[in-house]
């Protein structure tokens, strides 16, 4: 099957990597220099759990270029990379899934003219090493669900035994709940400057990540008595993480700019439309803006 990565991140890197073992990958990035590095060494390599380095091609994505014909095509950009990204792929009929965090770009999609739209959440853990490379750090799962047009499971049964992806029936929930656990971690960890595993184990940062994650919940429109369960998901995602540094971290490290506006931005609107007063989650999105201003510093 030909499919296609639009993204080279630890995320598309990994998928690519995976999928290319029985399938004609073709990895579309932002850089000319990673599409002639992927090209140079002949494709991906994985690091971490079950290493192995994957033949495939790659190929630079420019704002007046578009997507070869793919039999799926995968979308891994960040959410404010996606605007720049449709029309390359507007053209499209195949079957195409969306991966990112948050959830304001669902409604940039309707334009699109695929037969079936997917969306989904991710929960592998991944980190890019270099151009060609990306480290397998956990092994989580790949859940989508269908956002618009017509069921394709045919093309999910075919790449399972590379990389099983979890077709739900209502992808909404799981969405909800990416977006909780982002939204506590991501800001939190990249203001304080600690690994997620720190925020568990300090008191006070505890008690703030629990506050925050209130907040977020009520801003989001989730019954109070689910409010424990979203606490609990956010706790244990900080367990099984604990030694990891989280994307908005990392990204504030390297002053790149972060997924602030679709991830606590979403939560923000969320809230207003609402009309709930949300103070800790406003201040906390205020404070990340600060630091992408002055440059993570």
């Amino acid at each position: 099957m030909r499919i296609g990565i639009i993204g080279g991140g630890s995320i598309g890197l990994l998928l690519a990597g995976r999928l290319g073992r029985g399938h004609k990958v073709t990895v579309f990035t932002r850089t000319e220099s990673q599409a002639d590095a992927i090209n140079c060494a002949g494709g991906i390599n994985i690091k971490g759990i079950h290493p192995v380095f994957t033949e495939c091609k790659a190929e630079t994505l420019s704002p007046s270029s578009t997507v070869g014909d793919q039999e799926l095509l995968i979308v891994t950009v960040k959410q404010g990379a996606i605007e720049a990204v449709l029309p390359s792929i507007h053209h499209l009929k195949s079957p195409i899934v969306f991966l990112q965090n948050g959830m304001s770009h669902l409604k940039k999609l309707d334009s699109l003219h695929s037969a079936s739209v997917y969306v989904g959440i991710t929960e592998h853990g991944a980190l890019r090493n270099h151009e060609t490379e990306t480290i397998h750090t956990g092994l989580g799962s790949v859940r989508i669900g269908l956002y618009k047009g017509e069921r394709r499971d045919d093309i999910f049964d075919a790449i399972h035994h590379e990389f099983p992806i979890e077709i739900v029936s209502d992808i909404y929930p799981r969405l909800i709940e990416k977006l909780v656990v982002n939204a506590c971690i991501n800001p939190l960890t990249a203001v304080l400057g600690v690994k997620n595993g720190e925020l568990i184990t300090n008191s006070y940062f505890r008690r703030l990540l629990c506050e925050i994650c209130k907040e977020v919940c009520r801003g989001l429109g989730i019954e109070e008595g689910e409010h424990r369960d979203y606490q609990e998901k956010v706790l244990l995602i900080c367990e099984r993480t604990a030694d990891n540094k989280s994307s908005m971290l990392r990204d504030m490290e390297l002053q790149r700019k972060t997924e602030i506006e679709s991830i606590l931005g979403f939560c923000l609107e969320e809230a207003e439309k609402r009309k709930e007063k949300v103070g800790m989650v406003s201040s906390l999105y205020m404070m990340v803006k600060g630091l992408e201003e002055s440059g993570g510093k």
